[in-house]
């Protein structure tokens, strides 16, 4: 699932992001809004190709995913400025406005707003991605596989040959 939910925002948020800059290039905006674009396209490459290679039972695709779950934990906004980052399956725990509250589903959204918007201060995070990665960090998804897949293999010869070992 987490591999599948991350090509999925990986794939909506390249076309997203792509268009948007190349209307930003037509336009002639400043160079910073250009470079945050280009950030967000680096995102989504680095995020989609993690879990595409992670499909493949490659482990650099497990590191990547877990370094692309990182800016999807957190939610922030204040009167001037807003960050968030979603991409594929989320839950969203927030308080905003002195409302706490719940949001969830499957989404690709980057934004990231800095000067006067119509904003309330709200503070979020977003479960499902901190699930996700604690989940990543504790259990190695190859080693529980081949685990399965070889019940009657000795524990010291687990994992030795599993793809792009290390």
């Amino acid at each position: 699932m987490v591999a599948w939910s991350q090509v999925w925002g990986a794939s909506v948020g390249t076309v997203s992001v792509f268009s948007q800059l190349i209307a930003a290039m037509r336009r002639t905006d400043t160079q910073l809004v250009v470079l945050l674009l280009l950030l967000a396209l680096a995102f989504y490459a680095v995020s989609g190709t993690g879990a595409l290679l992670m499909l493949r039972g490659k482990r650099t695709g497990l590191r990547l995913v877990k370094l692309g779950l990182i800016p999807q934990l957190a939610y922030a906004q204040t009167a001037t400025s807003a960050y968030m980052l979603l991409s594929g399956f989320y839950v969203l725990l927030y308080f905003q406005g002195g409302v706490a509250g719940i949001n969830f589903g499957i989404y690709s959204k980057f934004v990231l707003h800095i000067g006067a918007g119509p904003f309330s201060p709200g503070l979020g995070l977003n479960v499902l991605a901190l699930a996700m990665l604690i989940y990543l960090m504790r259990v190695d998804p190859f080693l529980e596989a081949e685990r399965a897949a070889y019940p009657a293999r000795p524990e010291s010869e687990l994992g030795r040959n599993t793809p792009d070992a290390g």
